[in-house]
């Protein structure tokens, strides 16, 4: 990941120009009218838990739902940024200004975010409409976030100087990134729709990626050093455990499929897979989705990226000395 320097003005505009030239627009989504419910989202491999349990249409529904949790965690994050932008980023700026070309690049940033935010909602919509429920019942089956606790906490650290919903953001930008890297492969497997909305979404995290990090140089190259390592410390243990137990919470509304079961096939196989879980206990569940679970793991484990682990060891952060 490039990196520019923060205080580099030439670097920053360089940087953000780069990303506007590079732009895409939300509209060329349009030219897909539905979701090809005969293809995968999340491609599964043998090594899936239930992978001998499940018959060929199970596991194409799975690694379906797999990918709408995917997509609603991505929306959810992205939406969270911009709603917690004050809080967040312009209580920080004005106390710790940088450059207006930082600033251009902060603003061409949140631009991004609320675009990427609306493009994987306009997925879950027509996802929605294809299999004949509406948007607001597809959001009682997925993570969502909006004007959770972990939403407040987030904004409630921003006022205090804190650095956790930054700390999301970077892990949230690198997942993203690795998650489609490991859809690449299986192009031709997955849905058009789901597969183009990630790879352009890959194209703008990995030129604007590094944001999340400048903002972690900026408050901590700022903050005093007693308040910065104690910050760093505890900032990533809760940043780590609130997103994990968000996900984690939100995936127990599989239950909410049941009441859907009988609006289309893809509710009916999805409610039907549910009850072989319980032949699991919590522990090999939990030790499943955070180590091998079909780009899940990606999402639970943020530390499993090789990007963030680099950067968070560089910066010492679970050290006060």
């Amino acid at each position: 990941m490039y990196l520019p320097d923060l205080y580099d003005c030439f670097g920053l505009d360089d940087l953000r120009q780069k990303q506007v030239s590079k732009a895409w627009s939300i509209s060329e989504f349009s030219k897909f009218k539905t979701v090809d419910l005969t293809k995968s989202f999340a491609p599964i491999d043998t090594n899936f838990i239930l992978y001998d349990k499940l018959s060929p249409n199970e596991l194409l529904v799975v690694s379906q739902f797999l990918g709408l949790v995917i997509n609603s965690a991505i929306c959810e994050l992205e939406l969270a940024i911009e709603r917690s932008k004050k809080e967040c980023y312009q209580n920080i700026i004005e106390r710790f200004p940088v450059s207006v070309e930082f600033e251009e690049l902060a603003e061409n940033f949140f631009k991004e975010e609320k675009k990427h935010s609306e493009a994987f909602d306009l997925f879950l919509t027509k996802f929605a409409e294809t299999t004949k429920v509406t948007r607001l019942q597809i959001r009682q089956i997925l993570p969502t976030l909006n004007e959770s606790k972990i939403e407040k906490f987030f904004r409630l650290n921003g006022i205090i100087g804190g650095q956790a919903l930054w700390l999301v953001t970077a892990a949230t930008e690198e997942e993203s990134i690795e998650v489609f890297k490991k859809m690449r492969p299986h192009k031709n497997e997955i849905d058009p729709f789901f597969y183009h909305l990630h790879r352009r979404h890959f194209e703008e995290e990995t030129r604007h990626a590094s944001f999340a990090f400048l903002m972690l140089e900026l408050i901590n190259d700022r903050s005093s050093l007693p308040i910065k390592k104690v910050s760093q410390c505890i900032d990533f243990i809760l940043s780590d455990l609130l997103q994990v137990s968000w996900v984690l919470s939100e995936l127990v509304k599989t239950d909410n499929v049941h009441k859907l079961k009988d609006s289309h096939p893809f509710y009916e196989s999805l409610s039907n897979v549910l009850p072989k879980i319980s032949g699991y206990n919590i522990a090999e569940l939990i030790s499943y989705l955070f180590k091998e679970s079909p780009f899940v793991s990606l999402i639970l484990n943020p530390r499993s990226n090789k990007v963030l682990s680099n950067y968070l060891r560089e910066k010492n952060y679970l050290s006060i000395r």
